[in-house]
């Protein structure tokens, strides 16, 4: 969005006269428009680390909207609970907060979206991009199906002991990945998911020594993901649950 707006204004500056007046007028035009539908009809990159909310944001969006949420941390835990020989080869890998390698990512990923614009549905794109090569592959892919001017990247955020105080007491089904949390979201009947009544459980990467490394490489890994994806499309960051409502209330 920045990128957008500085060349409007570079533009408009440069005209003359009469002809300035009407730049101006169409570029303010423009601007009140975007953001006016910023928070609507449009594709979502959703970044933040580990206790940051994106799971609650993703469930109200999709209830407030015409959304697919793309997860692949979602994808490959249901493989897991599933026991696939997928599941069952990158069990342990998970477990021990590592990441998986990108190949299998981008097919997981690629395979998605697709299935999303098949179904003529906005994606909520969770845990995704991780690394500068899988930025490019999703630019690409954007490019490749004129989507680059219909996205929104949220940035989720808040200090890191708040956030491992939000995770310490996160609780999610393993059959529709409804996220919970005991203190400030538990669900109706303690234990159970209200959406499909499967058993909760914790993650296997929420304990405590994993999640001080998860947190560590968003900080050193993704932070500067974020920030180019922030200046290549219009972005909002959102550091409280107050924050994410208004921003859902908006007309998702």
């Amino acid at each position: 969005m920045n990128s957008v707006f500085l060349r409007g204004l570079k533009f408009f500056k440069n005209q003359e006269g009469s002809m300035r007046k009407y730049s101006f007028f169409l570029f303010s035009f423009f601007i009140l428009s975007f953001f006016s539908f910023a928070g609507a009809a449009e594709h979502i990159i959703l970044f933040g680390p580990p206790g940051s909310g994106k799971g609650t944001f993703s469930q109200s969006a999709v209830k407030k909207g015409n959304f697919l949420h793309i997860c692949p941390g979602d994808i490959v835990r249901k493989e897991i609970a599933d026991q696939t020989p997928f599941g069952l080869e990158v069990k342990e890998k998970v477990s021990l907060g590592e990441d998986l390698s990108e190949e299998i990512i981008f097919k997981i990923v690629g395979a998605k979206l697709e299935e999303c614009l098949a179904l003529h549905k906005y994606f909520i794109l969770d845990g995704f991009p991780r690394s500068p090569a899988a930025y490019f592959f999703l630019k690409d892919f954007l490019m490749s199906h004129n989507l680059h001017l219909c996205v929104v990247v949220v940035c989720l955020d808040a200090p890191d002991e708040i956030l491992k105080e939000r995770i310490k007491d996160r609780i999610v089904c393993p059959n529709c990945f409804h996220v919970y949390n005991n203190i400030f979201a538990p669900p109706k009947n303690e234990g159970f998911c209200d959406e499909c009544y499967h058993p909760l459980e914790k993650r296997l990467n929420d304990s405590a020594d994993v999640i001080c490394k998860r947190l560590k490489n968003y900080r050193e890994k993704i932070s500067p993901i974020v920030r180019q994806a922030s200046q290549d499309y219009f972005s909002i960051t959102l550091s409280s649950h107050e924050e994410i409502d208004r921003f859902l209330c908006r007309g998702l």
